[in-house]
């Protein structure tokens, strides 16, 4: 949110951040009360929708932005969002965190935010700035194309039923002509 408001106030260009969250509870609620006094110190280009966005409406909210910005500090795995927005053609601005910094690697899906900071976070919509419309739109293609091309439920299941054979060698896995696992124990 400061990184929004920081480029906004030094910029005839606006940019504009959407969050959508649920009502916070416990923990997250304090955090959610600093950001509600953050907005309220520059509110212009900031929307908040206050509810859980359903599946059906996902595809409809990203095709009115160009970007989704994940500035995670510590993160245990890949977003669910990530992945959402790589579907929907969307590129990413995240940081490292979790699979993040692989899946940006992988894909040239998105740009890198350096650290999860105001400096750097501003420096990625910047960046995302200078590649324009059409440079966003070629990194939400490229990260659709991977997610279809390695995030597809086939592919998962011969990368694990693989790791399965890995690990016990006694078990040779063969793929029959629709793509489906069978065991057979050699013996």
């Amino acid at each position: 949110m400061q990184a929004v408001q920081q480029i906004n106030a030094g910029n005839a260009a606006s940019v504009e951040l959407t969050v959508a969250r649920e009502l916070a509870r416990g923990s997250e609620e304090s955090y959610w009360n600093m950001c509600k006094r953050l907005i309220d110190k520059d509110p212009r280009c900031i929307h908040v929708v206050h509810r859980y966005i359903e599946d059906g409406e996902i595809p409809d909210l990203l095709a009115c932005h160009h970007a989704v910005l994940l500035p995670y500090t510590v993160f245990a795995s890949e977003s669910g969002i990530a992945a959402l927005a790589l579907t929907n053609g969307r590129p990413i601005l995240a940081t490292r965190a979790g699979g993040l910094g692989e899946l940006l690697a992988q894909a040239g899906c998105g740009i890198t935010i350096e650290s999860a900071v105001v400096s750097a976070v501003a420096t990625a919509i910047e960046s995302a700035l200078q590649a324009g419309i059409q440079g966003l739109a070629a990194m939400g293609a490229q990260g659709a194309r991977f997610i279809e091309r390695e995030r597809d439920w086939h592919g998962i299941g011969r990368r694990t039923a693989q790791i399965y054979v890995s690990l016990c060698p006694d078990l040779a896995l063969l793929a029959d002509n629709d793509g489906m696992a069978r065991r057979q124990i050699a013996g």
